[in-house]
C-alpha cells in the first residue's frame, strides 16, 4: 500500500513538474534572447536543479522541527513567495506563428524526448526511496544520502558529458539512447 501510495504521488509530482518546467522554459525563452533556447533551458535546469540541492537539507530542517505540518505549510507559502516574484514580471507577448502539425512535432523530438524521459526513471526513482533506504539500513541521516546522489548525480553528468563526441543538442540525445 505505502509503496503504491508513493509511486502514485510521484507520478502525480512528474506530471505537475512537466507543467511547471515547460510553462517555465516558455516564459524565460519568450522574455529573453530568442535565438539562444539552449542557453534558456540549461539557465531554467540549473535552477530547478539548484531547488533540488537546497530544498532535500530545507525539507529535512523542517521536518525535524515542525514534522508534517511544517512540509504542508511550507508547501503551500514556499510558492506563493514565488509568485511574489513571478507576478510583476511583464508580460509576454503572444507572437503568430505558422502552425506545424504535431505529428511532425512528435516526429522531430520523439528521440530526444525518450533519451530525457528514461535519464529521469533513474532520478525519480532514486529520490522516491533514497530516504526510506537510509531509514530501514539506519545509515544515518537521511539527508545524506539525498547530498551523495546530487553530487555523484553532478559530476556523472559533467563527465559524461565531456566524452560524448557530440556537441549538437538532438544528435547528443541520439548518442545517448544508442
Amino acid at each position: 500500500m505505502s509503496v503504491g501510495a508513493l509511486l502514485l504521488g510521484r507520478i502525480l509530482l512528474g506530471c505537475g513538474e512537466s507543467l511547471v518546467i515547460t510553462g517555465a522554459l516558455g516564459w524565460a525563452w519568450a522574455s529573453s534572447v530568442r535565438a539562444m533556447p539552449g542557453k534558456v533551458m540549461a539557465w531554467v535546469g540549473m535552477a530547478m536543479f539548484g531547488a533540488f540541492a537546497a530544498g532535500a537539507p530545507l525539507g529535512t530542517l523542517i521536518y525535524g522541527r515542525y514534522e508534517f505540518i511544517g512540509i504542508a505549510l511550507a508547501t503551500i507559502i514556499i510558492p506563493l513567495l514565488a509568485l511574489g516574484f513571478v507576478a510583476p514580471a511583464a508580460p509576454v507577448a503572444v507572437t503568430a506563428a505558422k502552425r506545424v502539425p504535431f505529428y511532425k512535432v512528435l516526429g522531430t523530438v520523439w528521440v530526444p524526448g525518450l533519451g530525457v524521459g528514461l535519464s529521469c526513471v533513474g532520478f525519480g526513482v532514486v529520490t522516491t526511496f533514497i530516504a526510506l533506504l537510509f531509514a530501514a539500513k539506519k545509515l544515518g541521516k537521511r539527508l545524506a544520502g539525498f547530498h551523495i546522489f546530487w553530487c555523484g548525480r553532478s559530476l556523472w553528468r559533467d563527465c559524461c558529458s565531456r566524452i560524448c563526441p557530440i556537441k549538437s543538442a538532438a544528435p547528443r540525445s541520439r548518442w545517448c539512447v544508442s
